[in-house]
């Protein structure tokens, strides 16, 4: 969000925050992207060791997964849980994958669990920012999901990058032709 040019203070101290060094987790790069005033879908964060609140409010089903700067793949280490459909399938995911990163991933330092409805939607994509030491930040737009070290379909550019830059990035990706209605799919925004 703008206001005459100027990007908003909380968009400021969320990407400050963001400039530390390593990598952020789903629930803190959210921040970054909620202060910009990117939508995304109702959530909880459970900070690790934390229990679902009680006032939890958000319909099912869910998706479940560990936030960690270490767990960048979760699908691989178990860290991730699709399609939960009650409090108690929540609880036992939430159980079950704590145990899989204990076992498979036992140095990872888990920052705590995010829960987020489900949205349906056409297809996935990955937006990342990197600092690079030479170049600076840089922006990363890619197929996303499980597809997106299997396609290698991305596209990157220095930050930050204007509206035209954001669409031409849209259109350098290969497999989002899908979302564009190729062969009859239907059409995405």
């Amino acid at each position: 969000r703008y206001r005459s040019g100027a990007v908003l203070p909380a968009a400021v101290t969320a990407l400050l925050d963001a400039a530390k060094p390593g990598l952020l987790d789903e629930y803190h790069a959210g921040q970054v992207f909620a202060a910009l005033g990117v939508p995304e879908t109702a959530q909880v964060f459970i900070p690790d060791g934390g229990r679902l609140p009680g006032n939890f409010s958000l319909n099912f089903p869910v998706v479940a997964k560990l936030t960690s700067p270490d767990l960048p793949h979760k699908t691989e280490v178990g860290a991730i849980s699709l399609n939960l459909r009650g409090h108690s399938e929540l609880t036992r995911a939430l159980r079950d994958m704590r145990a899989n990163v204990a076992q498979t991933a036992p140095k990872a330092n888990v920052t705590g669990a995010l829960v987020q409805e489900m949205a349906p939607g056409l297809g996935e994509a990955l937006i990342g920012l990197t600092r690079d030491p030479r170049v600076g930040p840089l922006i990363t737009l890619a197929a996303g999901g499980t597809l997106a070290e299997v396609l290698k379909d991305s596209t990157l550019r220095c930050a930050p990058v204007d509206l035209a830059t954001a669409r031409a990035m849209i259109n350098e990706i290969r497999s989002f032709a899908l979302l564009r209605g190729y062969r009859g799919h239907a059409t995405g925004d």
